[in-house]
């Protein structure tokens, strides 16, 4: 008997997402753009890009970046292996099914 499916298995590169964080130890010149360098090598498509700060010290800060594509996909773990060595912390939160928006709402009109 085989296991069923998850919904993870069955969602493809280009229907899912995938969540991580960066942390950078030093701030440099240049540090964010070979990052994002390493998507945009393998036309990985960013859908957001946000700093928070690490609260370790004024202008220390953690990046949460949301990108399509499955973290078991081979462009992306290429990317993440890259990535990987040019930051101090990568944590991969996770990949999940990507919402798609089928048609838009008219609230007012009720449809």
């Amino acid at each position: 008997m085989t296991e069923p499916e998850t919904v993870y298995e069955k969602c493809s590169s280009s229907a899912c997402k995938t969540s991580l964080i960066v942390y950078l130890e030093k701030d440099r010149p240049g540090a964010l753009y070979e990052i994002l360098g390493a998507f945009a090598k393998r036309k990985i498509n960013l859908t957001k890009i946000e700093s928070r700060p690490s609260k370790k010290e004024l202008g220390d800060y953690y990046f949460y970046i949301d990108f399509e594509g499955h973290d078991s996909d081979a462009l992306v773990k290429d990317a993440l292996e890259d990535i990987q060595a040019k930051t101090d912390t990568l944590k991969i939160l996770g990949s999940y099914p990507a919402f798609k928006t089928f048609r838009s709402v008219n609230i007012d009109k009720g449809y």
